[in-house]
């Protein structure tokens, strides 16, 4: 291979965050599948936590990206956290404006570590996307996935005139 111009500066997941992560495909019989990430650590506190927000988002857009499932699970059984603004980024994934500007399935399972800090953030939302565990989580996607379905399709009809 040859030698790399010294400009190029390697970058590395760890370095926004010591998270960990696992992506799991939940596949009920006779249901929809769920892409499931599972997420363990701790987050940064304050402004501390912003590598760790973007890690979380980041990576689970990829899968999300990668393995386009019904809803998206994201499991912070084993996260703490306890404060930090940038974890309303984790909130809103799902909500970055897809087709028609549906919202897509998301649930966040709460665990010990971090129910307080996330159930503070989050405010006033029309559907809230916490759960207490991952039953509960699985609800919570499949209300929001007939939600979407409805967007969508009123959306192509609004689209495509039907």
């Amino acid at each position: 291979m040859a030698e790399r111009d010294p400009a190029f500066v390697p970058l590395r997941w760890e370095e926004l965050s010591a998270l960990q992560h696992q992506v799991f495909d939940y596949r009920p019989e006779g249901g929809p599948s769920v892409l499931v990430i599972e997420y363990s650590g701790e987050y940064g506190h304050g402004s501390g936590g912003r590598g760790s927000a973007t890690y979380i988002v980041a990576t689970a857009t990829a899968a999300w990206q990668a393995w386009h499932r019904t809803g998206l699970i994201l499991d912070f059984t084993n996260l703490a956290y306890a404060w930090g603004d940038e974890m309303e980024w984790v909130l809103c994934l799902g909500s970055e404006g897809g087709a028609g500007g549906c919202s897509r399935p998301l649930a966040i399972i709460l665990g010990p570590d971090c129910r307080a800090g996330l159930q503070s953030l989050e405010g006033d939302e029309e559907r809230s996307v916490l759960a207490e565990d991952f039953q509960a989580g699985l609800r919570l996607i499949d209300e929001a996935r007939q939600d979407y379905e409805r967007c969508l399709e009123a959306w192509r009809r609004g689209s495509f005139g039907s």
